[in-house]
């Protein structure tokens, strides 16, 4: 812990040198996408939006609700303009005579393409929900599953989550009623291997009730179903929090999957990464992988309730309650919201932060690292005030690269907004570190290609993100390069 914590007081140093000098680091260019009373797909002004997604690309989806006069078709996924990409009511090319019901959560992968549950109308409620790529549709409700985990004629009963990454591979969790397991709703999460070319694909379950993971004594009972309890990346790595039939004091834990291989990242009741506190309940924590295996996720301590919130970055106390930095100063950090946290490829963290000034009317923002990107009533954004900056579930989402981010707000106290902030991609810097001359392998290259930038104090020599060019640098570089990065 002695040297984590040299790391994170070297970090803030140097972001508080540049504070001190007068200088910034680089500020997004902030611009409205969507707000309140926009016409939409030709039928609808929206009132009201709520899961988006964002790739490299800047493509965009947003989900909003309209004023057309049928409830059930005034639903759409807004795509990069105000066309719909997907309305309620569209008729779908199966299961037939279904059309769309309404929307889970929204993904969108680097390659375009998106993986998700779909709520369909026009049929019974034991099949009016499927898990779709794009629009074709991949498992219906009420179909058997063929992942070998489960016994034969195991139907699927309901679907929360799914992700999809740039291989168009999907992490689906989803509820089974296996005639093995004596409940009649079993918890399944299921890694989902699409072929495009032949619409073909396997299952394989990577944890279902009854299953003792690795690392842990006792059969799981559930797992944590929200859209951010669930993490999946290029890689093929899963992320996940379980619930198991142990003691309550040590039941729940966060998990990470490869290749068939468990590590326990964290456990209820047991030692964290801070010296004499123990992690309390790991269940429904937001969690996010970035492509090269790093990870964060929110958890709580055991001991003081004025520091026992955290954001965990790998092996980092990251950010924590109770902390102070160059930002917001002299204050320190009170709350991180219900909203996500998000790691990009490069290693830098997203996060909604409340700190304890006496003026609560400014004590809120939407950061990356340590820099205050968003901050309410102070803030604006084409000469309107962002008064609202929304720290919940829906509220931001961010590119694997980090170059975009989607964040909901509020201009002038009425009127709701998406502001898309671009921190621009000209710069040339590699979005992985470890294949830092961006040849697309990982090699001795980029060890060359690093030094060189970093002796030189360029930018992209700031792999970690820091705001400087320094010897925590070096650390970062290697330990992606070693894990063979974003490959």
């Amino acid at each position: 812990m002695q040297n984590q914590n040299r790391k994170y007081q070297s970090v803030s140093a140097v972001l508080g040198l540049v504070a001190a000098a007068g200088l910034a680091s680089a500020q997004p260019t902030v611009t409205t996408v969507l707000r309140d009373f926009d016409f939409v797909g030709g039928f609808g002004s929206v009132t009201t939006m709520a899961s988006m997604a964002i790739n490299n690309n800047g493509d965009w989806l947003i989900e909003v609700d309209t004023d057309f006069p049928d409830t059930n078709l005034d639903g759409a996924l807004i795509r990069n303009d105000l066309s719909s990409r997907l309305r309620e009511g569209d008729a779908l090319l199966s299961p037939v005579g279904a059309s769309l019901g309404s929307f889970d959560a929204v993904t969108l992968n680097n390659v375009g393409n998106s993986g998700w549950n779909f709520f369909l109308d026009g049929l019974t409620t034991s099949t009016d929900s499927g898990i779709y790529y794009n629009d074709i549709l991949l498992i219906q409700e009420g179909s058997n599953t063929t992942a070998p985990q489960f016994s034969a004629g195991t139907p699927f009963i309901g679907f929360f989550d799914s992700k999809i990454n740039d291989s168009d591979n999907q992490l689906v969790m989803a509820s089974l009623d296996d005639p093995a397991i004596s409940s009649t709703v079993d918890r399944g999460l299921i890694v989902l291997t699409y072929q495009p070319l032949t619409g073909t694909f396997t299952e394989n379950a990577i944890a279902i009730e009854g299953q003792t993971i690795p690392g842990t004594t006792d059969p799981l009972a559930d797992m944590s179903t929200g859209v951010h309890n669930t993490a999946w990346n290029n890689l093929g790595q899963a992320m996940f929090s379980i619930d198991t039939t142990g003691a309550t004091t040590s039941d729940t834990a966060i998990v990470l999957w490869e290749n068939g291989n468990y590590s326990i990242i964290g456990q209820e009741g047991s030692a964290s990464i801070v010296a004499g506190r123990n992690y309390l309940s790991m269940t429904s924590r937001s969690m996010d992988l970035n492509n090269g295996g790093d990870f964060v996720f929110r958890a709580a301590l055991d001991g003081d309730s004025a520091d026992n919130d955290m954001i965990v970055k790998n092996d980092e106390d990251f950010m924590r309650e109770g902390r102070s930095f160059a930002a917001i100063a002299p204050y320190a950090i009170t709350s991180f919201g219900t909203g996500p946290v998000f790691i990009d490829d490069a290693g830098n963290v997203f996060w909604y932060g409340v700190w304890n000034d006496p003026n609560t009317d400014i004590n809120k923002g939407f950061f990356r690292n340590e820099e205050l990107l968003i901050q309410a009533n102070v803030t604006s954004v084409d000469g309107n005030l962002v008064t609202l900056i929304r720290g919940i579930e829906s509220g931001y989402e961010i590119s694997d690269s980090g170059q975009y981010a989607l964040l909901r707000a509020q201009f002038n106290g009425t009127e709701d907004v998406v502001l898309l902030l671009d921190f621009g991609g000209g710069d040339g810097c590699a979005p992985c570190a470890a294949d830092f001359d961006q040849s697309g392998g990982v090699d001795g290259d980029d060890i060359t290609a690093f030094f060189n930038d970093w002796q030189a104090g360029a930018p992209c020599g700031d792999v970690d993100g820091s705001g400087g060019v320094d010897g925590d640098d070096i650390p970062f570089f290697f330990e992606r390069w070693q894990a063979g990065g974003c490959n």
